[in-house]
Formats: C-alpha cells, structure tokens, sequence
C-alpha cells in the first residue's frame, strides 16, 4: 500500500523513496498498515435526503469520517433564482448522528452559525474551522469587479474523538495541504 503522499510519484517510487531512512520507512509502513485496517472504504451518495432515511441498516455500516457539501439555504441567499430547487430545508433535518461512529470527524461545507448548531445536535464538537479562499482566474483585468473575483467558503471540522484517543486518527489525518490550481472534484 502507497502511503498518502506517495500518489504523485507513481507506484514504483512507493517503494524506494525512504530507503535511505530505515526509521521513517518503518514509521511510513506502520501507519500505512494501521490505516489499513482502520479505515473503511469510501462511499459516496447521490439522493434525495429529504426522503432517504439515514441509518446503518441502509448503509450496512456507521461511519468514522462523514462529508457534507449541501446546496441549501446558505446557496439560495447568495444567488436567488440559480437555484433549481426552490424548496429549502434545514441542516436539522440530517439525522448524521444515526450513522456516525464513535470516533468521528464530520466535515461540514456550510455557514459558521448554521454548522455549529447542527454539530452540536449530531453530538460532535467542533475542533477546526476551514476558510477556502476561492480566487477568479480573471482577477485584475477589470479593478472595479475586484471585489467579485475573491470569496470564501466555510469548512468546519467537527470531532466525536477525545484528544486522549487521538492515536490512530492522528496518523490519518496528519495530511493537512494547501496548494494554488485546479481541484479534480468540485466543492460548493
């Protein structure tokens, strides 16, 4: 198994690439082996969840980390009429603590005051809060839409893990990266 950072090299350098460090490549294969079997695999859903009920019967397990990119009220108050949808509903309605596992992180693209409370109601506590500052490639060409080409989009990061118990999650999650270009996945 390649370790997290290890994709951009390409398989064949998995290997090799700490050879001349015997105690990182031991630490690297011993998270690699402890990720492996902590982790579930990804799914991903596309439905509508007005109507689905959110439950470890439906989805066959609980989750140990859960994404939510929503188009809800947040997207409506900032572009009235581009959204196809016109009916709105709470973050409330997510019954996310049926399928969230103990431990958990819950990442959150929303508003600070609306992700906050829903957190709170699922039972997580809010440990990071993320703000992606979104830049238009057109930037500079016209000053006056200055203001227009720059905005930001709220992450927050939500945890069911007590600091104390943080071993196995620490080693999962330390990949933290920022970087200027293209995403290959869209967000909000």
């Amino acid at each position: 198994m390649a370790s997290r950072a290890d994709w951009r090299e390409g398989p064949g350098r998995a290997q090799t690439r700490y050879e001349e460090y015997p105690k990182l490549k031991e630490l690297i294969a011993r998270k690699d082996r402890q990720v492996a079997s902590l982790a579930t695999p990804p799914l991903s859903l596309r439905a509508d969840l007005r109507s689905l009920r959110l439950s470890p019967e439906t989805f066959g397990t609980k989750f140990d980390v859960i994404l939510v990119i929503s188009p809800w009220e947040e997207y409506v108050r900032r572009a009235p009429g581009l959204v196809s949808d016109a009916e709105v509903w709470s973050w409330q309605a997510l019954e996310i603590e049926a399928i969230a596992d103990t431990p958990c992180f819950l990442f959150l693209w929303c508003g600070a005051e609306e992700g906050l409370e829903a957190g709170r109601k699922w039972g997580f506590r809010r440990c990071e809060d993320i703000c992606w500052i979104k830049t238009n490639k057109e930037a500079g060409k016209r000053a006056y839409l200055e203001a227009a080409n720059q905005h930001t989009e709220s992450m927050l990061v939500h945890t069911k893990v007590r600091r104390r118990v943080w071993g196995p999650w620490v080693w999962g999650l330390g990949d933290l990266q920022a970087w200027e270009g293209r995403s290959r996945w869209s967000a909000p």
